[in-house]
């Protein structure tokens, strides 16, 4: 067999196959996560989900934890780029009152989120009770509410850091526990319901002076 073939096989590469490998892997664990919880995440179940073998599994992460994070980070980074493709899609974005433009940009999360409900349980309910998440999460979200508000409000605030920063943590708790809420379903909570609430509430902290 010659060098060519040992890297091609059946008309993809090695590096093909392993990167196809752990995006099994990773759907796996957000389907695992969302249908359950971080606690039935292990090797043998997660392997079992994307019918992978455990050599395999390896190739890709050295434990379990690796891969929830990883899972964790794909799925914020998902969602991240469903509200920036919704917001390049309003050419009258830049023109809308704030309030207009939260209400854009959360109406995108919850459509993208309606979607898959593993992804939105994986951010926001597991990442507030899971120990291997709860520190990541908690400088991921800030960070991701810093980017809603990015997106509406005037780059031009001279507040204090210190200030924006607990701004982006309070948004970010209140609008993890609203998405958790609406994600677990049964609450009767309807998705313009709660498009208009996080919409309302963001609006009102990042009016306070």
């Amino acid at each position: 067999m010659t060098s060519g073939s040992e890297s091609l096989w059946r008309g993809t590469s090695s590096d093909d196959r392993a990167g196809e490998r752990r995006e099994r892997l990773l759907l796996a664990c957000r389907e695992i996560v969302g249908r359950d919880s971080g606690a039935a995440l292990s090797v043998r179940a997660v392997c079992r989900a994307a019918n992978i073998g455990p050599r395999h599994f390896y190739e890709s992460f050295p434990d379990t934890d690796a891969l929830l994070l990883a899972a964790y980070d794909q799925a914020v980074r998902a969602l991240q780029h469903a509200i920036s493709t919704a917001v390049q899609k309003d050419p009258e974005w830049s023109r809308e009152p704030v309030g207009a433009r939260l209400r854009v940009t959360f109406e995108a999360a919850a459509e993208h989120l309606e979607a898959r409900p593993d992804a939105g349980r994986l951010i926001f309910r597991e990442a507030l009770g899971n120990d291997v998440l709860r520190t990541h999460a908690a400088v991921t979200l800030p960070a991701f509410a810093g980017t809603i508000r990015s997106l509406v409000v005037d780059g031009n605030d001279r507040r204090p850091a210190v200030r924006r920063q607990l701004e982006a943590t309070v948004i970010s708790g209140g609008l993890a526990a609203a998405f958790a809420e609406w994600l677990a379903g049964g609450s009767g909570i309807s998705r313009d319901a709660l498009v208009t609430y996080c919409t309302d509430t963001t609006l009102a902290i990042l009016s306070l002076a």
